[in-house]
């Protein structure tokens, strides 16, 4: 059995070309003024893709470097970097959307913050969110912009797709459980375990801090009814992994 290393290690499956993520939607906001440099008010959708805004100008990529210097959105037209986007939805057809980086001119044109800001709004248009290195798609709608100009701001929000798969991972060679149903309401339930015991759990949210934890049979469901609406992580006993899920 793998012992426990960090508080939160999730199962991440390599991504083959051109992966659609059509799991469950979540939303992400970073409210206005909020610390930029904190992970909780980071989008961390991959290993090298996180998300987040300083108190104007563009969201960026911090993964892969800051925006502190920058005055004017001309300046780093490229970021977020390893990131494109288009206006449409992945049922349109990739192949068919016009990509370019988020300020380029076939997305907000230097101005997400549309006629007040400059430039296109992206709020309440369908969106794909296409991460280059690993070649994922993601549906995306952006549900509100804080244009923040010389005042502090930065607050944005949108809500995503989100990876089909990340509810399922291998325990031990050769035996995978899956966490049903995702998204959950009221109970959710792990399949593949033949231990008759009882084990330990632990659910987290995305901060990292534990929000309902205990003990579980196999062959039991675990009722989540009090957990606020959300993406969670369920961690079985010392298992150095997490499934995730939507609590809807």
């Amino acid at each position: 059995m793998l012992m426990l290393m960090g508080l939160l290690l999730q199962v991440v499956q390599p991504a083959a070309a051109q992966t659609f993520w059509d799991g469950p939607k979540m939303t992400f906001v970073k409210a206005d003024s909020a610390d930029w440099t904190l992970a909780e008010n980071q989008d961390r959708i991959t290993d090298i893709v996180w998300i987040t805004r300083q108190h104007k100008w563009s969201i960026f990529n911090i993964a892969q470097g800051d925006i502190t210097s920058i005055t004017d959105c001309t300046e780093d037209p490229g970021q977020p970097y390893d990131t494109e986007w288009a206006f449409g939805t992945i049922a349109d057809g990739v192949e068919n959307l016009t990509f370019d980086n988020f300020l380029g001119d076939n997305f907000t044109s230097c101005g997400p913050g549309g006629p007040n800001g400059g430039g296109v709004s992206p709020v309440n248009m369908d969106a794909v969110l296409h991460l280059i290195s690993e070649d994922i798609y993601i549906d995306i709608k952006f549900l509100s912009w804080s244009n923040g100009n010389d005042s502090p701001g930065g607050g944005f929000s949108y809500e995503r797709s989100t990876d089909p798969t990340s509810s399922t991972a291998e325990i031990e060679p050769g035996i995978y459980v899956t966490l049903y149903p995702n998204p959950a309401q009221q109970a959710v339930r792990i399949m593949g375990l033949e231990s008759p015991e009882a084990m330990r759990y632990q659910i987290y949210n995305t901060m990292g801090a534990v929000t309902q934890s205990g003990l579980f049979s196999p062959q039991a469901s675990i009722d989540i009814a009090n957990l606020p609406k959300g993406v969670y992580y369920f961690r079985i006993g010392d298992y150095q992994l997490a499934l995730k899920f939507v609590k809807a």
